[in-house]
């Protein structure tokens, strides 16, 4: 047996070595059952409470009963964990003192590494780069855990920024005005185009889709632009429009089966889609120009009028205009 305090099921995992197929093992004074695996006996769960016990074992012989005795602590209480259940470091990425005390416990981690507790179980640890949540964990000397998650709660510093497209920033004209604002303090944020309205990816975008239907413009290269405004204490935020792309549109009407109608838009940019028969309660997406407010209907459907140039997706059994006001 450990000299260390062990929890109940811990016993049923004792393995008294002996020679003799009489044996008797007792735990205070009761026998307990016993099972024999690899020279050895198992011990039987003997559902202990905590407290000291004895353990015995008695081996007859010729000679006389020889008999060792083991005594042992159970515990099976966790240790008591006290903890906040929040931090507020002072802004984003700022290291944050986790301070608490752990009754009982012979070992603490915070966010994962190892802090030592004090007699009374007192604890302090700094987290340098917090996460969202920071686990503390207090162990036993039996192995009882006691765990608490600690929610970080930033407040938002604020931020006073300019917007720029991804053309602004490859002008002379344009940038440095904005980097000037930023030398002198009165702004702390550029907001950049990543994707715009028009369907341009503004930067050196490797995204292999962009690339093949010629999204992808390499105004300014990210990592250098991000390297510059970041050495400036600058925060960068990516503005990416995600629900308008006129150049992803074109380029699926151009790849769409053959078996399929596909009228691009005409004029100003707008949303392409294509009408295909191959399933009638499918949706089927449809459109006409911008010039017209006749809109095709899918086969077999009633013909009607819309005052509207974008895009709506209707089945082939609905009787509803498919356009949008």
């Amino acid at each position: 047996m450990p000299e260390r305090p062990v929890i109940a099921a811990a016993v049923s995992a004792v393995r008294v070595r002996t020679a003799a197929d009489d044996a008797r093992v007792l735990v205070d004074g009761r026998p307990v059952r016993t099972a024999g695996r690899d020279g050895a006996l198992l011990i039987g769960p003997p559902g202990l409470r905590d407290g000291r016990h004895e353990l015995q074992v008695e081996v007859p012989s010729w000679l006389g009963t020889g008999t060792t005795t083991r005594e042992f602590i159970v515990d099976s209480t966790p240790p008591v964990l006290q903890v906040d259940d929040s931090l507020r470091p002072s802004g984003p990425n700022k290291p944050v003192t986790v301070t608490g005390k752990a009754e009982g416990a012979t070992s603490v981690t915070v966010a994962g590494k190892p802090v030592t507790p004090n007699a009374q179980g007192g604890f302090s640890a700094v987290v340098d780069r917090p996460e969202r949540e920071v686990p503390v964990v207090a162990t036993d000397a039996a192995g009882n855990r006691t765990e608490k998650v600690m929610t970080v709660h930033i407040r938002h510093p604020g931020m006073r920024g300019v917007h720029m497209t991804g053309l602004a920033w490859t002008s002379d004209a344009l940038r440095e005005p904005v980097l000037q604002l930023a030398r002198e303090g009165k702004i702390d944020t550029v907001e950049l185009d990543l994707k715009d309205e028009d369907g341009e990816v503004t930067y050196d975008s490797a995204v292999p889709l962009a690339r093949e239907i010629g999204a992808v413009k390499g105004y300014y290269n990210a990592r250098q632009v991000l390297d510059q405004l970041h050495h400036m204490g600058v925060r960068v935020v990516g503005r990416l429009v995600a629900f308008k792309d006129p150049i992803l549109a074109e380029a699926s009407c151009a790849a769409a089966t053959p078996n399929a109608s596909c009228r691009p838009p005409t004029g100003s940019r707008g949303q392409a889609a294509t009408a295909s028969s191959r399933s009638p309660t499918s949706p089927i997406p449809w459109c006409g120009g911008t010039t017209s407010t006749s809109r095709r209907r899918p086969p077999g459907s009633a013909s009607t009028t819309c005052s509207t140039t974008t895009c709506a997706v209707r089945t082939a059994t609905s009787t509803r205009c498919g356009c949008r006001s």
